[in-house]
């Protein structure tokens, strides 16, 4: 493959992020040359419901001649959330989940995709299909919507199609399951020591049942379990990606990794070399959140790979054909919610009857 066409190839599998309410001349440049393949958005970038919607407006702009370019968010709830009102504050998906309601968990997953949808994104990083341990040791915490695996595949499965009903994409995580972590990935390097057995009989029974359900897509947790592979974490293992969740679990959707630059990954690979690693273990998209220079090293990495290499080349391209085929599926079947949805009346009163709800329970 020739370099050129690798390097856009490559960046379009790429998610960036950039610091200021507006993506800065670097950015700008290279969403137009099509080598970033979409953006994750957090509070840094955000001030106001206006401002978001002008600024996803302009990175839809930048990338209208590309095949797909990804907007996303964690828009969890609780503590994960990067807008605040006039859109809906929604408590921890552990408040959610002990009211026994999945169709209140629904709402609160359709409001949150309306609210996203109108302003101009099309993808959320929720819901956590995580089944949580011991709070206190537990990272995931109140994340995680309960502590067995049926409440939390109901609750996630509920609020995943509140926000597809609502006109954005879910992505459940964190695969094979971060629950019982007492380590944080974006500061440490956590290990479970559950058999694969024992995984496959808790932890990772709410991401199976969810692909039997249809889930469209699912991140990988930065974290090494130790009876499926003693060396790389999750997101870098061939083991757990291509053995486990494709071929085990007959999971075809997209893949997306954690965002590399969290010190799991970090401290102990280069870029270029942890994104040839994700790929090779069975990933589609990479999330590189902050850092352009992160950014250009793994796609460097990646580009030097598949032009040297056509089977890597080839990985990359099949990872490209599912991305596509997922958003040109999504679109078909999308909501569309204008820009003056957040702050209507039918959005109040929609808002209102959740929060009523909650408090009744």
């Amino acid at each position: 493959m020739r370099t050129e066409e690798a390097r856009t190839l490559s960046g379009r599998l790429i998610m960036g992020g950039f610091s200021g309410t507006e993506p800065d001349d670097s950015t700008t440049e290279i969403i137009s040359r099509g080598e970033m393949g979409g953006v994750t958005l957090f509070r840094r970038n955000i001030e106001d419901v206006q401002q978001v919607i002008e600024l996803n407006s302009k990175l839809r702009s930048l990338s209208r001649n590309l095949p797909f370019f990804l907007i996303g968010i964690d828009q969890e709830g609780g503590r994960v959330a990067r807008l605040a009102r006039p859109c809906t504050v929604l408590p921890p998906a552990r408040e959610l989940g002990s009211l026994k309601r999945p169709d209140i968990t629904g709402r609160a997953g359709f409001l949150t995709g309306s609210e996203l949808n109108s302003l101009g994104f099309c993808l959320n990083f929720a819901p956590v299909l995580d089944i949580s341990a011991d709070d206190a040791k537990s990272v995931i915490g109140d994340r995680s919507y309960a502590d067995n695996a049926l409440d939390v595949f109901e609750h996630a499965m509920a609020f995943s199609r509140g926000l597809e009903q609502g006109g954005v994409i879910s992505c459940a995580k964190h695969f094979p399951g971060h629950g019982c972590t007492a380590v944080d990935s974006h500061t440490g390097f956590p290990k479970v020591d559950r058999s694969e057995n024992e995984l496959l009989d808790r932890d990772i029974v709410p991401f199976s049942m969810a692909i039997q359900s249809g889930i469209r897509a699912i991140m990988t947790a930065h974290v090494v379990y130790e009876d499926i592979d003693k060396e790389l974490p999750a997101t870098l293992s061939p083991a757990v990606i291509r053995r486990l969740l494709r071929h085990r679990l007959r999971f075809d959707g997209v893949v997306f990794t954690d965002d590399l630059e969290m010190q799991a990954v970090s401290s102990r690979w280069d870029y270029g070399e942890a994104a040839v690693l994700a790929f090779e273990a069975g990933a589609d998209v990479l999330l590189i959140c902050s850092s352009a220079q992160a950014r250009e090293k793994a796609l460097k990495g990646l580009s030097d790979r598949a032009s040297s290499s056509s089977m890597f080349a080839a990985i990359l391209e099949k990872s490209a054909r599912r991305l596509e085929r997922a958003y040109a599926s999504f679109l078909k079947t999308q909501a569309h919610f204008e820009a003056d949805w957040i702050g209507s009346e039918a959005h109040k009163k929609a808002q209102n009857a959740f929060y009523s709800e909650l408090c009744n329970k």
